[in-house]
């Protein structure tokens, strides 16, 4: 079986792509496990869609699921803007910048966050990418958060030929 896995990652290497072209569309996310000054532990997970609206540019949308594990919970919804670098098949820079309305259960009222982002894309093959960043949150009426996070993106590109039959 750990030879199978091994043949698989060598395969997927040598048929690599980026797929970051216009008309792509991007599904996946990231999280992000945070450790605060007052001995707790911060669990941000991120689902994400986008779509590229021209080459080495995706726009979106995103969810935000945080939790302290302690009883505060916080549930958002946002947008984003991710521009790619280089012209790397097996990976590229980003950059990730974005908005989102935030509630949390203890508190009665809800606020924005901002965030802004660098990384690298790692693709696996055409279609997967892993993804590690560097993340910077700032809530408004709050502190900044500096976060090492990752995230997993499937780039997927429509067949243009098939839709025109349809």
């Amino acid at each position: 079986m750990k030879h199978a896995f091994i043949l698989i990652l060598i395969f997927a290497s040598l048929s690599v792509k980026a797929q970051t072209e216009k008309g792509t569309l991007l599904l996946g996310g990231s999280g992000s496990f945070q450790v605060v000054t007052e001995g707790g532990v911060i669990l941000n997970l991120n689902p994400a869609f986008g779509v590229f609206v021209k080459d080495n540019l995706a726009i979106g949308g995103s969810l935000s699921f945080i939790t302290d594990f302690e009883g505060t919970t916080g549930l958002g919804a946002g947008a984003f803007i991710k521009p790619y670098f280089g012209k790397k098949e097996k990976g590229r820079f980003f950059l990730n910048v974005g908005a989102s309305y935030l509630h949390f259960t203890d508190d009665p009222d809800a606020f924005i966050a901002f965030n802004a982002g660098a990384g690298y894309a790692f693709f696996l093959n055409k279609s997967i990418a892993l993804e590690l960043g560097l993340h910077y949150v700032e809530q408004i009426e709050s502190h900044g958060i500096i976060s090492l996070g990752t995230g997993f993106n499937i780039h997927w590109k429509r067949n243009k030929k098939k839709l025109a039959a349809d």
